[in-house]
This record gives C-alpha cells, sequence and structure tokens, in this order.
C-alpha cells in the first residue's frame, strides 16, 4: 500500500491468480495510463476479457470518485504497449478500493457503469469483496504462511483464548531481516488477522496487531536518516492502518465510560478486579496514540484529548496497574495531556508539574484544570507506583510474622500442656 499515492501497490497478484486470471502484470509508472495491473480471465459467459484494475487504498468521497472516474476513462480510451495487453478483447474496468464508497460516490458510480458503452464493463471491488477473496483463497494468497503459527492464531482467536502477549508473540514474525523491508504477505497475514479480531469483537487486540506492523516498519527503516519517500509512506500507511480500528473503539466511547460502573460491568467475570484496570489502562493508551497520529496528521484531536483528561480522572482502575507490564501504557497519555496548550517549555514544565498555564485554567470543573490534575496523576502513579508495591509487601511480611509469631506461642503453650499432664 502506498498512501503517498494512495494506492495498493503490491499483495493482490496472488489473490488475481487464485481467482481465475492470468498474464497478471504490475504495470503502474509512466505510461499507465490508469491502470495499476493488468490481467485475463475466462468469464461464466465464455469469452476471454481483458481487465485492467485501479487500485485505491481507504473510502472513496465524491470528490475522490471524480479523480478516480479520470484514470478510468485513460483505461478506456487508451490502450497502453505491453506484451501482456490485447487491446483487440472485450475489456473490463475495475476499482479496487480498501475501503468502500461514501455518499454521493456510490450513485456517481453506478451511473458510470451503466453508462459505459459496450463492450466496455465496470466492476467495482471494495473492501468487503477483498477480504472475502482473501478467506477464499487463503493458502494460495499466503502462500506457506497459510499453516502452523497462523492458523493456530486464527484458531485461538475464533475460541476466544487469544490475549494481547499471544498477538504481541505472533506480529514478531514480521520484523525482517538486516537490509530488508517488510515483506508484503506480512501485511496480507496482518490484515486477515486484524479482520477476525475485529470479527470477535475484540478492537483493541486488533490495534495492537496493526502497531506490530508498524514496528516492523520503523526496525526495517531504523538506519535511514532521512528517511526516503517509500520509507516515510510505507510507515504512514502502517499508522493509519492502526487508525482504522481506533477511531472504531474512539465511536464506541460516551459519557457511559466516564464512570466506572460500565467497564466494570462490562463482562460477568470473576476476576473484574484485575480485568477493570487493564481496560482503563489500554482504552488510555490506544486513545492517546488515536489523538497523537492525528496530530501528526494535522487533524484535529482536542475531543479525544477532553474526554481522555475526564476519563483519567473519573476512572481509578486508571491509577492501579495490575503489573508492570501496563507501566509502558502510561507514557502515550502523558505525552498527549503534557502537549496541551503547550506555548513554551516553561508552560510545558509548568503543566507537567500541575500548575495551570493560564488564569483561565485555575478554574475548577474546567477542561484545562481536569488536564492539568490528570497530568499530574499520571506522573504520580508512574513514580508512586512502586513503593505501593513496597508497602503491601511490608505490609503482607508483617501479617506472615505475626502469624508465625502466633504459631509459635500456639506450639510452645500447647508442648508445655502435654508436658505437665503427662508428669
Amino acid at each position: 500500500m502506498n498512501p503517498k499515492t494512495n494506492r495498493i501497490d503490491s499483495g493482490p497478484s496472488s489473490l488475481l491468480r487464485a481467482g481465475g486470471f492470468y498474464d497478471i502484470e504490475l504495470v503502474h509508472g509512466v505510461s499507465e495510463y490508469g491502470r495499476d495491473f493488468i490481467a485475463k480471465r475466462r468469464d461464466d459467459d465464455g469469452p476471454v476479457r481483458q481487465y485492467s484494475l485501479q487500485s485505491k487504498a481507504g473510502d472513496l468521497h465524491l470528490a475522490d470518485w471524480r479523480k478516480v472516474r479520470e484514470q478510468l476513462e485513460d483505461i478506456r480510451t487508451v490502450a497502453i504497449a505491453h506484451p501482456l495487453f490485447d487491446p483487440s478483447l472485450e475489456g473490463t474496468i475495475v476499482l479496487v478500493t480498501t475501503g468502500s464508497l461514501k455518499g454521493d460516490a456510490r450513485g456517481a458510480a453506478k451511473g458510470y457503469g451503466e453508462t459505459l458503452s459496450k463492450p466496455w464493463r465496470f466492476e467495482l471491488w471494495t473492501g468487503e469483496r477483498l477480504i472475502h477473496m482473501l478467506k477464499e483463497h487463503l493458502h494460495t494468497a499466503l502462500g506457506e504462511r497459510a499453516r502452523g503459527p497462523l492458523l493456530s492464531l486464527l484458531g485461538a482467536i475464533d475460541q476466544g483464548d487469544i490475549d494481547l502477549q499471544g498477538v504481541e508473540r505472533h506480529t514478531r514474525r514480521w520484523i525482517p531481516e538486516e537490509g530488508k523491508v517488510v515483506a508484503p504477505t506480512d501485511v496480507l497475514e496482518a490484515a486477515l488477522i486484524a479482520n477476525r479480531l475485529q470479527r470477535t469483537d475484540r478492537l483493541d487486540l486488533a490495534c495492537s496487531c496493526a502497531l506490530g506492523v508498524l514496528r516492523a516498519e520503523m526496525v526495517a527503516y531504523a538506519e535511514q536518516v532521512p528517511l526516503s519517500p517509500d520509507a516515510a509512506a510505507n510507515i504512514q500507511a502502517a499508522g493509519e492502518f492502526f487508525a482504522l480500528y481506533a477511531e472504531a473503539i474512539w465511536a464506541r466511547c460516551g459519557e457511559a465510560f466516564l464512570h466506572p460502573a460500565p467497564l466494570v460491568n462490562a463482562h460477568s467475570e470473576p476476576g473484574f478486579w484485575a480485568t477493570y484496570p487493564v481496560r482503563c489502562v489500554r482504552l488510555g493508551e490506544l486513545l492517546a496514540l488515536l489523538a497523537l497520529w492525528r496530530l501528526r496528521r494535522g487533524r484535529a484531536a482536542d475531543d479525544i484529548t477532553e474526554w481522555l483528561a475526564r476519563f483519567l480522572q473519573g476512572q481509578p482502575g486508571c491509577a492501579h496497574p495490575v503489573s508492570d507490564r501496563y507501566a509502558v501504557s502510561f507514557l502515550a497519555p502523558a505525552l498527549l495531556l503534557a502537549g496541551v496548550q503547550r506555548s513554551s517549555p516553561h508552560g510545558c514544565a509548568r503543566q507537567c508539574a500541575g500548575q495551570p498555564t493560564a488564569t483561565k485554567a485555575r478554574a475548577s470543573g474546567s477542561p484545562a484544570s481536569m488536564q492539568t490534575r490528570s497530568r499530574r496523576w499520571i506522573i504520580c502513579s508512574a513514580t508512586s507506583n512502586t513503593s505501593r508495591r513496597r508497602h503491601a509487601a511490608s505490609r503482607w511480611w508483617s501479617a506472615r510474622c505475626s502469624t508465625w509469631r502466633r504459631y509459635s506461642s500456639w506450639r510452645t503453650y500447647t508442648t508445655t500442656r502435654d508436658t505437665s499432664s503427662r508428669r
């Protein structure tokens, strides 16, 4: 996927081959005339048709469709000089997108297909069709990957036996060797796993799967300073992959989640005392990462920032991570909230210390005041977590020593009593 040009540049060849296509070739370049792939296939009605595919990434609105239509018209009116392209065959124009058509774009695409003159045909392959093709031809699309670890992970997802650690372990397989880039089959595998997690209502793990792709891309280009255009494009695509599922989580967040009861009662399980703080910490981390990604892309994130500040203040579970493994989850909220209303280094320092930088922020109940208290809470909770564990260990040891003293006293009393009775 190349977000710089908003195209899908690799991966579909194996799917096309599994779907009965042949003479498949990637022809993207200077003289493509709207085509990214060309292929042939004998349809059910008999004749062989020449397919020309134009691929896009993400949802297409009406303005996007109008730009794409110019490329589709080039496909119809201009042939290309390629040994695998046969202009004498009846042609089919295919628009492939990983998302879907939004709003008036759906009607515009339908009208375009109806007005095409014969023998031309127009087809639209949306993300849902691509997922169906991927599931139908999983072994062909992924090759040797569609065995062992992948099938075990998919089975665990379907049975509900998957957790964050299992997903993270699997994503390590996508980290390339030194000097190599992330393989297209790795991205294809990640998309399949994330979609399966979304179907089982584990959007948090789908986000973690996307972050695994981002980690692999960062490792692949760690030595490039500055980043090449292709490297920056691949990293950006991985970030958008994460944002796709994080936005779905944000769409579910409302006023109810600002209170403990809905999260505590989200699942009727005996271990809620451990799962509740995990939900709080993970939700705060994923939303903070989404907000930071929005800011990096030049988009507004005030709604997430304000909601997250209220969430951290209203959920006691955020202050009690169950283990050191979740300590890293405090970094993203701290970075996000520390950067709110940052006008100078001194202002940032005052905010991190819990001091408001403006008179307006001193008003209790204002969003800035809540963000300031949340920042103070994040830093204090992160630094005092170790001392709390030490106090807990001290209390446990005191109770153990007290129990041993009582047991020793009881043993001394019973021994003395038995000795007196024998005498």
